[in-house]
C-alpha cells in the first residue's frame, strides 16, 4: 500500500490521511504550509500515531498521522524514517509493506 492510500474511519466515511494537515506558529508575512509541499525532517511515534516534522519556506511545521491498519504503525514509522530529507510530494508514492519493518 502506498503512503498516500492510508485511510482512517471518520464516522461512516473512510478518509485519506496523507498528506497530514500541517500546523505551526504564524506571524504576518509567513507562508502557510499546505498539502504536499516541503521536506520531511523528523518522524516520532506518539502513542498510536506518528508526529511528523517538515520544513517549508525556511520554517518547521508539524503534522499528525493516524490511520486504520494495515499497514501497522511500525511499518509506516520505519518507511518514513528512511525518507528523512525527501520531499513530502514524493513520499506519498512510497509503498509500505511488512517487509520494510525491522521485526
Amino acid at each position: 500500500m502506498r503512503i498516500s492510500e492510508l485511510k482512517r474511519t471518520v464516522g461512516k466515511a473512510k478518509v485519506r490521511v496523507w498528506p497530514p494537515p500541517w500546523s505551526s506558529s504564524y506571524e504576518h508575512g509567513n507562508t502557510l504550509a499546505v498539502g504536499d509541499e516541503g521536506v520531511l525532517r523528523r518522524v516520532q511515534r506518539v502513542g498510536e500515531r506518528l508526529s511528523l516534522t517538515m520544513e517549508y519556506d525556511g520554517r518547521e511545521h508539524v503534522g499528525s498521522l493516524e490511520w486504520d491498519a494495515p499497514p501497522v504503525l511500525a511499518d509506516v514509522e520505519y518507511a518514513l524514517g528512511a525518507l528523512i530529507g525527501e520531499e513530502i510530494r514524493a513520499i506519498g508514492e512510497v509503498e509500505v509493506s511488512p517487509s520494510t519493518s525491522l521485526g
